[in-house]
């Protein structure tokens, strides 16, 4: 019989380098030198920042002086924007976050909500400690919500928008019903054999479209996924958007926002999406055939150049 999962070891399965717990008797460097390569003349250095035990850990490269805020999707950690090198190197100065639940980063307080006072209050420290002022900010998928975050709270400081086959503001009805439903989110994650067995039924039978499952029968597989999905999920659920608000405050600030997306994406609202940036006085869209896995490493190729 399959084990239900435990909530309070989430933290220990997804980071084995760092524990929130104890960061006041051992807390991490500040900066630390990364030994994999971007392909640059600057190697990436890891960074952190503290504040109330939470631990928000960044990468940071790229020779350009306008700083870029870049948050990654679900499963990946800040490394993946590695992708955007050869568009960004020279004009960014690249700040690569590891989303909570993800890579360096921990939330020490399980799976209660962000909210967006505490994601401001860590913005602005952010800010603080980088001597940031006005800054571009990037994400993909899950990380969308974390790119909208910062820049409804910090709208006269931010110039572009960039958002990457994004799972917000328009998010998806499976979504809003494991997070009304939090006993049978958990329970799902704890019979995963009954989930990949219904899943493969809704795909034969043309409910779940085949991209769609291809991504929940993968997630559902793998029990770090999993584990990943019982934190995330809800640590970020209480990040939502109003589309008309966020247009209104778009073109008050006159912020430019451009939209990625994959055709026929399972995760972004392609439609709603496009109806939502293409009207927008500073807004452009560009729709590639490509799946959302991939899609982050081919923007590079079609970034606007200067």
């Amino acid at each position: 019989m399959r084990q239900p999962v435990d909530h309070s070891t989430i933290a220990n399965v997804l980071s084995s380098r760092r524990k929130a717990t104890t960061h006041a008797q051992n807390p991490p460097p500040k900066e630390r030198r990364l030994h994999y390569s971007l392909h640059t003349a600057v190697t990436p250095t890891l960074r952190t920042l503290e504040h109330d035990h939470i631990c928000l850990a960044y990468r940071v490269w790229g020779t350009g002086t306008h700083p870029m805020l870049a948050f990654h999707g679900f499963g990946q950690t800040g490394a993946h924007f590695a992708a955007l090198q050869p568009a960004w190197e020279h004009t960014f100065r690249v700040y690569a976050f590891d989303l909570f639940c993800h890579g360096d980063s921990a939330w020490p307080h399980g799976t209660m909500p962000l909210n967006f006072a505490t994601w401001t209050t860590l913005m602005q420290r952010f800010c603080q400690q980088e001597k940031i002022d006005m800054f571009s900010a990037a994400g993909f998928s899950l990380g969308s919500r974390l790119a909208l975050a910062t820049a409804t709270a910090f709208p006269q400081q931010l110039t572009s928008l960039t958002l990457v086959a994004p799972d917000s503001p328009f998010l998806s009805p499976w979504y809003r019903l494991a997070m009304a439903w939090p006993r049978l989110f958990r329970w799902s994650l704890s019979h995963s054999d009954v989930w990949l067995s219904w899943i493969t039924r809704l795909e034969q039978t043309g409910v779940l479209a085949p991209a769609a499952a291809r991504l929940a029968l993968r997630s559902l597989r793998q029990p770090a996924h999993r584990a990943r999905m019982a934190c995330a999920w809800p640590v970020f659920s209480a990040l939502r958007f109003s589309p008309v608000s966020l247009s209104q405050l778009f073109e008050r600030h006159a912020v430019s926002v451009q939209l990625f997306l994959g055709k026929n994406d399972p995760i972004a609202a392609e439609r709603k999406l496009i109806a939502w940036v293409g009207p927008m006085t500073r807004g452009k869209v560009t729709l590639l055939d490509v799946p959302h896995e991939r899609l982050l490493a081919v923007v590079a190729g079609h970034w606007p150049q200067n």
